[in-house]
């Protein structure tokens, strides 16, 4: 029997179409029937020829079909004003939205017991991306589906290093059982990471992989949109349900010498957004913080605390070359392996580099020589590079 608390029973209609209104708060956090049914009818209307856009929109009407019955859903908005009860940090700005689900009143057996049920459920498998966009129709900042990340990556064809990535699954799974640990002492039950690395050397790889393992959802936040107008982040944090991994992207990459201020200020903010994350009522939560350089992380961040574990994510090895041309390309020796194992260790290049040069062909010699060719081209880069800084020392 389907629970009735996500709904209030004064939304029911007298008449013969019956008519439920599940709203997007209930008390201050996200309602997870809402939450379940954008997701779901985000998939209905993306399927459908005959919508010209791909989101739902204000007031559009979606309609289906369930055990033979015929349902119609419709998106509204309304304020919310200053001091409304269902959502924390209100202002006058605010809006609300909720569906409002119709059918024949003959069959709301079916539709509470099976059809609602079943909408919760298709909710599942977890591991989605949402990233932060602005609602062109309220400016208001909403998080929403990436359907363009490749989340099919899982620990087994994860290609990084074997001891780092045992170190990361083995803190992973102590976390997953750590649940009463974590109460006894009086903690909540959150993890936070450091990823650090040049671009491209497996960051999201690796989060897409831990997502896939604890079977969490993923919110990415992009460093530049920290200063965005329109942005609550008391409000946005809300929306983030347990058993979900927040990304804070770049977090060095807002550092300027000539902007110091600016970059206190930023900082302070992301710090009490995530140290609110931390709090007793906030449970069965990630934090990834990625970085390029870790020396240009802001201080405050790397306090003690506030990260438990740091990753270093270093460029391409021989072992993860040899990984990506077992993986991609199934073999484990080529007479062209001796020439790039030289060329890797005298450049700086990454696995994405790396494999990028790999998928170029599906002939294994062709694929292997444009990569001999790409590393060449890198050495000569480097020496150039090299040359030129000497001879301006000698200048000086």
């Amino acid at each position: 029997m389907f629970s009735l608390q996500n709904i209030s029973p004064a939304h029911f209609s007298s008449h013969q179409i019956l008519t439920i209104v599940i709203e997007e708060y209930q008390d201050h956090h996200h309602n997870q029937l809402f939450q379940a049914a954008h997701t779901y009818l985000s998939t209905i209307v993306n399927a459908s020829k005959e919508n010209k856009t791909t989101t739902i929109v204000k007031d559009q009407e979606i309609h289906d079909v369930f055990r033979n019955v015929q349902v119609s859903w419709k998106l509204v908005f309304f304020k919310a004003g200053h001091f409304d009860f269902r959502i924390q940090y209100a202002n006058s700005e605010s809006e609300l939205r909720s569906y409002q689900l119709s059918f024949h009143k003959k069959y709301k057996e079916i539709v509470l017991n099976f059809y609602l049920p079943y909408i919760l459920e298709r909710k599942e498998p977890r591991n989605k991306v949402q990233k932060l966009k602005l609602s062109t129709f309220d400016r208001q900042w909403k998080w929403e589906v990436d359907d363009t990340f490749d989340n099919s990556t899982t620990f087994k064809n994860l290609v990084m290093d074997a001891e780092m990535k045992k170190t990361v699954l083995d803190d992973l799974n102590m976390f997953m059982k750590a649940k009463e640990m974590y109460g006894r002492i009086g903690r909540a039950w959150n993890r936070s990471y450091l990823f650090y690395g040049p671009s491209g050397s497996g960051k999201s790889s690796l989060i897409a992989a831990m997502a896939n393992h604890i079977k969490y959802d993923i919110y990415e936040l992009d460093p530049s949109i920290w200063c965005q107008p329109y942005l609550n982040f008391h409000r946005l944090m809300d929306d983030i349900p347990n058993r979900s991994i927040l990304v804070i992207k770049d977090i060095d990459c807002n550092v300027q010498p000539e902007n110091h201020n600016q970059d206190q200020k930023e900082t302070l903010q992301l710090l009490q957004v995530t140290d609110g994350l931390w709090s007793h009522c906030r449970n069965e939560y990630m934090i990834i913080f990625t970085a390029r350089d870790k020396e240009r992380v802001n201080p405050a961040l790397m306090s003690y605390g506030r990260i438990d574990m740091h990753i270093k994510m270093s460029y391409c090895n021989i072992f993860t070359f040899k990984k990506l041309v077992s993986h991609y390309h199934g073999i484990q020796h080529h007479k062209l392996f001796q020439e790039i194992e030289e060329l890797i260790e005298n450049v700086e290049v990454t696995n994405e580099e790396v494999l990028g040069e790999l998928m170029k062909s599906n002939d294994v010699r062709t694929a292997l020589q444009g990569l001999v060719e790409f590393l060449q081209w890198k050495k000569v880069k480097l020496d150039d590079e090299a040359e030129i800084s000497i001879n301006k020392e000698a200048k000086e």
